[in-house]
């Protein structure tokens, strides 16, 4: 009887285990919960780029150099063509932390975007549309006053 009531026990203990700590599913760390917020905000800027000050000032909360300028080159390209994108879904494949350090990492990131782009000006008309359109990158990040930045977006695909 004792024997049955140890087993039984021991089967809980292992299906919880497997339960909270498989199942599947991995945790993600701190650095690609990181990056993904800044990537949205990357799209929200985008959104937003009818209002240079808005778009500029999140453009700077997610990017540090070199990539900061050519964000802000594409973020004056879309207003120059009244032009805005507004993102749908991001769905990431694969982020992978290829490398960490105290300051630096650098990332793997596979991910399908679906959005819309439209003009800037009311009313809005839509100009062309993006679905699920697969990227590849090598995102490197800074971390600077403890706070981390894109400082490199280079496709790979």
């Amino acid at each position: 009887m004792k024997i049955k009531k140890v087993i039984a026990l021991l089967a809980v203990i292992v299906l919880t285990l497997a339960f909270t700590q498989g199942c599947g599913l991995k945790r993600e760390s701190k650095l690609v919960k990181m990056y993904k917020e800044l990537d949205l905000k990357d799209f929200k800027s985008q959104e937003l780029v009818g209002d240079k000050n808005k778009s500029e000032k999140l453009a700077r909360e997610v990017y540090v150099e070199p990539q900061l300028s050519r964000v802000l080159k594409y973020l004056e390209f879309l207003r120059k063509n009244d032009t805005k994108f507004i993102l749908y879904k991001v769905d990431y494949k694969k982020i992978e932390i290829k490398e960490q350090k105290d300051d630096m990492a650098k990332l793997l990131v596979e991910s399908e975007v679906t959005g819309d782009f439209f003009t800037i000006k009311y009313p809005e008309k839509k100009l062309d549309s993006l679905v699920a359109r697969p990227l590849k990158y090598e995102i490197t990040l800074k971390k600077v006053n403890d706070k981390w930045y894109i400082s490199d977006a280079k496709p790979l695909s």
